[in-house]
């Protein structure tokens, strides 16, 4: 805080001059005019700033409070949609619709190129070039997707009664096609049934499509009306679904994402709130000049108790000094009594060695 930063630096500046003033033995300042100015800047600094991040976190709270109305309205639109997307089993829509669609189209690819691609002579040197047609044939049902997909699956969902019923007929009629296709390859298998378990010289296919040209012409043509349709309406239908778990999946994301920020924000809140309630300020100038010179009161403490302790600390190293300098003298005093003693003592007993000869 800038406020207690500018205090902490005058109160240290209140500490070395009142050291100072100690230690030049100088007598005590008279600042107190200086200090109750002083404080009172700090007081209304500290009060401007208040004020400051008051306002400040007012027009924050305000935009919190604007930016979760926001995102609890996206939240609702988002609910309203998830609940329009219908619930989707992901595993029935690829076991039950994307499997079964895929096993047509592969049939389809498989059947072209062991027949039509090696009947029009493509590909015997080159297999790059037998599996590109015998692909491009099976994926003639993606196209009819297209048909599904655009025009007959809109027409179902019509508001126009005429429409909706064209599209259910023409649903209809290709439902009893297929059908129709598939009972007709079953009497085709037994056709082939009855040529197989007899016994006969040549190729069983020429016997066939001498016997019976027409069934062996409309089989292959069963055959490629049922994986074309087949698939087509399995793909569409697969892919509806995929499409719907995926945006449903995205939707209940995004739902949860909304929540999670809307609960990030809400703390944000009331971090604000209290903020505000904490930097509460006084506009009233009498009270803002009460609390200078309760502030004041404290800056003449400051100094006042450096100056005191200094001044102690430096008397108290003075009598030190003394008591050690009394202590040095009365040592040497001490020693030269001692000295002088011992050389009385040797003089009483008339004792003085020099050399190998005393002398009495």
């Amino acid at each position: 805080m800038q406020v207690n930063t500018l205090r902490n630096e005058f109160i240290e500046n209140l500490n070395s001059w009142g050291a100072a003033d100690a230690k030049s033995e100088k007598p005590p300042k008279q600042i107190d005019g200086f200090l109750r100015a002083k404080a009172k800047e700090i007081i209304y600094a500290e009060s401007a700033e208040k004020k400051g991040k008051y306002e400040g976190n007012k027009i924050r709270l305000s935009q919190v409070n604007e930016e979760i109305q926001k995102r609890s309205n996206i939240l609702i639109n988002d609910k309203k949609i998830l609940d329009s997307i219908p619930a989707v089993n992901i595993f029935k829509t690829i076991f039950f619709w994307m499997l079964p669609a895929l096993a047509f189209i592969l049939g389809d690819v498989v059947f072209s190129k062991e027949i039509v691609v090696q009947g029009w002579g493509l590909g015997l040197e080159n297999p790059f070039e037998k599996w590109t047609l015998a692909v491009a044939i099976g994926m003639v049902p993606f196209f009819i997707k297209i048909l599904f997909d655009r025009h007959l699956e809109p027409g179902i969902h019509s508001n126009l009664v005429f429409i909706k019923r064209f599209v259910i007929s023409i649903y209809f009629i290709t439902g009893l096609s297929i059908i129709s296709g598939y009972l007709y390859l079953a009497y085709y298998r037994a056709v082939i049934f009855k040529y197989t378990k007899v016994t006969m010289d040549g190729n069983i296919y020429d016997v066939l499509y001498n016997n019976h040209p027409t069934v062996m012409t409309w089989s292959f043509i069963v055959v490629a009306f049922l994986f074309m349709i087949a698939g087509a309406a399995l793909m569409s239908i697969a892919a509806k679904k995929l499409t719907q778990w995926n945006e449903r999946r995205k939707c209940l994301k995004n739902i949860q994402n909304g929540e999670s920020d809307i609960e990030k924000l809400k703390e944000i809140k009331c971090d604000l709130m209290e903020k505000i309630q904490t930097h509460s300020f006084k506009t009233v100038n009498s009270q803002l000049d009460r609390e200078a010179e309760v502030l004041a009161k404290e800056f003449a403490y400051e100094y006042d108790s450096t100056y005191k302790s200094v001044s102690e600390d430096i008397n108290q190293k003075d009598i030190d000094v003394h008591h050690a300098t009394n202590q040095i003298d009365e040592n040497n005093h001490n020693f030269h009594e001692y000295a002088l003693s011992e050389l009385n003592k040797y003089s009483r007993n008339g004792i003085f060695q020099t050399g190998d000869k005393s002398i009495v």
